[in-house]
């Protein structure tokens, strides 16, 4: 059972890029935006913490914050506990910035979806309730 939910998940992450998301364009990459919404979400904190939650290497990583301060998107704090130590969090205008992004990828999937009938939506949203519910008990 549980592998196939796994073999599941495998695809349909796969299935879901293509359908959803493929043709979104937003005006940051990838790693960019995983980044900017990943600070969003968890605050101030070491790059070091960043990369080992987005699986990213220090060197690429620190390649990922250089553009993103060079485009004020966020900025470097000093550790006020240990000097040796850099904190990220996002700046004034990376909250704008990803504001935007979050609502130009909205308005791609609402357009996606806007050829589903009215039973389809709501089915795919109880799905989504359904499946948050349960990975909500996931650790991680």
């Amino acid at each position: 059972m549980k592998r196939d939910v796994s073999d599941f998940l495998i695809d349909y992450m796969q299935v879901i890029h293509k359908k959803i998301f493929k043709g979104i364009k937003p005006d940051y990459t990838r790693h960019q935006m995983r980044l900017l919404h990943n600070l969003e979400m968890h605050g101030e904190h070491a790059m070091k913490y960043f990369g080992q939650k987005m699986m990213i290497s220090k060197p690429n990583m620190t390649t990922l914050v250089d553009r993103l301060v060079e485009d004020d998107l966020i900025e470097r704090i000093p550790d006020e506990n240990d000097r040796r130590k850099i904190n990220i969090r996002l700046s004034s205008n990376g909250k704008e910035v990803l504001k935007k992004q979050k609502e130009i990828f909205k308005q791609g999937i609402e357009d996606k979806l806007s050829v589903l009938t009215k039973e389809d939506i709501e089915l795919l949203s109880s799905s989504f309730k359904n499946i948050k519910e349960v990975f909500d008990k996931l650790e991680g």
